[in-house]
């Protein structure tokens, strides 16, 4: 990789006007200044859904972690625990569990209700005796998920070739292979 480092430009914190495919090169236009290259790499999460003018199956998903006091039962704990939430060891006086989902949710807020279902979850799941009175402590963050709660991660595919390539999902599971999908060059 060190070879391509020089080769290699990137633009942080930078507003998109518009993203444009002109032959073998993408077109990026950002408060008047154009940049052009054979790679795009789209590392926004959901918000490249809006950048690219086409739909996608990303869903914008909220999440929270909780930032938990340590029980007596959980302080013996020195492992990682993922279930339907997950458990992270002890580490400055707190653990972490998480994660509550919220689809389409629109503010950043902490949620004593998601709160209280982190720690209902975690504690019937693997009986760490956490308090449902703790204190609000936490943090939010929003991912882009697909419909299977997978990351969208490698080429964009192509719109069309999706929709007909993997059409028989949307019947349910099938048993069969299905064809690699056909992705926009140069674009991830």
């Amino acid at each position: 990789l060190d070879e391509y480092a020089t080769k290699i430009t990137t633009q942080f914190k930078t507003h998109i006007d518009r993203i444009v495919k002109h032959e073998e090169y993408w077109t990026v236009e950002a408060n008047g200044t154009i940049f052009q290259a054979p790679v795009l790499i789209l590392a926004n999460a959901f918000k490249a859904t809006k950048l690219l003018n086409q739909p996608c199956f990303l869903t914008n998903t909220k999440g929270q972690i909780s930032l938990l006091e340590p029980s007596t039962v959980s302080q013996q704990i020195s492992h990682v625990i993922c279930a339907d939430r997950y458990f992270i060891p002890e580490n400055d006086g707190q653990h972490v569990i998480g994660a509550s989902y919220e689809i389409n949710s629109s503010h950043d807020n902490l949620s004593a209700e998601k709160q209280l279902e982190n720690i209902a979850l975690i504690n019937q799941q693997c009986c760490l005796d956490f308090n449902e009175n703790s204190p609000l402590l936490g943090r939010t963050s929003y991912r882009a998920t697909t419909a299977d709660y997978l990351p969208q991660i490698g080429g964009w595919y192509d719109e069309a070739d999706f929709i007909n390539k993997y059409s028989l999902l949307k019947h349910g599971p099938t048993h069969c292979d299905f064809p690699m999908p056909q992705t926009n060059n140069g674009l991830y």
